[in-house]
């Protein structure tokens, strides 16, 4: 069903799933998530991903990664994605390229110039350890 960009389907299914591990288990939350996300349906897959931690979901970077490329799409999502990296930086994950590179998209669509720089400078400090350590090798 997240393949074929059901979310409808998808959903159903899931809500289905009579065990609450299983439920639970991010893997199979994650799928969920970026169907609802790459559907357009951003605001499901937020209430569904705060619906799923308060039933014992531990989100892993994946998951941040599939809600934050959401707020991409979102008008007005600056806050919703910076409360993610701060959940995130909290659950002590890491931010990846793609995820420094969302989030400053998304500041900058928004006109939020000073956290947009603050993750250009966040991903620029990533590089340049990155080759650090290629060159070190």
């Amino acid at each position: 069903m997240g393949k074929s960009l059901n979310p409808t389907k998808a959903l159903e299914i899931y809500r289905g799933i009579p065990d609450e591990s299983t439920k639970s288990n991010v893997i199979v939350c994650n799928s969920v998530l970026s169907c609802l996300v790459r559907s357009g349906k951003f605001d499901s897959s937020i209430k569904l991903f705060h619906e799923r931690k308060h039933s014992g979901l531990t989100p892993d970077a994946i998951t941040y990664s599939a809600l934050l490329a959401g707020c991409v799409k979102v008008k007005d999502s600056c806050d919703t994605a910076l409360d993610l990296v701060q959940e995130l930086n909290y659950r002590r994950l890491k931010m990846d390229r793609v995820m420094h590179g969302t989030v400053l998209a998304v500041c900058a669509s928004n006109n939020r110039c000073e956290e947009a720089e603050s993750y250009f400078n966040q991903m620029k400090v990533g590089v340049i350890q990155l080759m650090s350590f290629i060159t070190a090798l």
